[in-house]
């Protein structure tokens, strides 16, 4: 575990250059508030690490083929369709109903539309190979799905789809088993090293990390918590997706003076 903390650090320090030149070089930059040109899209950073961390691990023991295995397909697929979201997506629409009243109204398929379908399948498919039973496959499958998007909705500023994550997952270290630890704490170490990155709004984190980040926390809970655990975590997000669905959720944050602080702890802004 100590070997793959540590490669999770070195390849973080390494490779998030290399990934910002390539990036910059190739144009997929946006502008940010100082209306500089930054890289969008550094959360392929996540997932090129996360592939060579999870390889590793598999060969060293730390993780089982099954488990190893099945998040390696999930971070690919949600990470080639985030990459393709992030370059060819008109972010125009947010929220999955924006991408369905699209459709409906327009019929017009958005990449947004195609990654939430695609990723919706792609963890189906997993699922009903992990777990049994018609009620286990429900409770599995919507706790990959929303906690993916659910990331993917505080992606939104600097920095709060990083904080989110740590805020979501540190806790959950006391319900689940050790496989949790193993899976999370690499990644913990990789967003502590960027988080002050994307506070400065250095470098854009983008769907292509946030749909990391989620799908990860998703199906490492799968394998590690309980149950009845799941089904608290699921029933939160059945809620805070329906409350963001009719309410900003930067609003509701701007408006909450802790929250605000939380939100605004290390950006320029204050």
């Amino acid at each position: 575990m100590f070997w793959l903390i540590m490669l999770a650090a070195v390849l973080t320090y390494i490779n998030y250059p290399i990934i910002s030149t390539v990036l910059t070089k190739s144009e997929l930059v946006a502008t940010n508030y100082a209306g500089e040109e930054i890289p969008i899209g550094y959360g392929i950073l996540l997932v090129i690490n996360s592939i060579i961390i999870l390889t590793v691990g598999i060969n060293l023991g730390v993780y089982s083929l099954q488990v190893g295995g099945a998040l390696l397909y999930l971070i690919v697929t949600a990470g080639v369709l985030g990459i393709i979201d992030d370059y060819y997506g008109d972010h125009q629409n947010s929220g999955l109903s924006g991408h369905l009243g699209e459709f409906i109204a327009n019929s017009n398929v958005t990449t947004g539309l195609l990654k939430a379908v695609f990723i919706s399948l792609i963890v189906f498919l997993l699922i009903t190979e992990l777990v049994d039973g018609l009620v286990g496959i429900t409770i599995n499958f919507l706790l990959v799905v929303l906690m993916t998007n659910f990331i993917n909705l505080l992606d939104l500023r600097p920095g709060r789809a990083l904080k989110g994550f740590i805020i979501v997952s540190v806790p959950l270290f006391l319900v689940t088993t050790s496989l949790f630890d193993r899976l999370i704490i690499p990644l913990l170490v990789m967003i502590l090293i960027m988080l002050p990155v994307d506070l400065k709004a250095e470098a854009m984190l983008g769907d292509v990390g946030a749909n990391l980040l989620g799908a990860f926390l998703g199906l490492s809970l799968v394998f590690s918590a309980p149950e009845s655990y799941k089904i608290l975590i699921v029933l939160f997000l059945v809620a805070m997706h329906i409350y963001t669905e009719k309410v900003s959720l930067t609003e509701v944050i701007a408006q909450n003076e802790f929250l605000d602080r939380l939100d605004k702890l290390g950006r320029d802004e204050g």
